[in-house]
């Protein structure tokens, strides 16, 4: 059976599979992205730290897995 489009393209990727609460942390790398004022990997770095400090606030009510560099990579596309 072939797959249809209105299907969508399939598995989500990590940035997908985050929680809603780490949409401003998304929207800070994105922004910091756009900026090029500084490297890809300084940003995921800070990003990193950023997500720890979030799942720290909710004092373990809140865990998701951290994407991966390449994942990070992929959305920085």
């Amino acid at each position: 059976m072939a797959r249809s489009a209105a299907q969508g393209r399939g598995r989500l990727s990590s940035f997908d599979l985050l929680p809603p609460e780490c949409d401003p942390l998304i929207a800070w790398a994105a922004q910091e992205l756009t900026n090029r004022d500084r490297t890809q990997t300084d940003i995921y770095a800070e990003f990193i730290e950023r997500c720890e400090a979030l799942m720290a606030e909710h004092r373990g009510e809140l865990e998701f897995p951290i994407p991966s560099f390449s994942s990070f990579n992929r959305y920085s596309l």
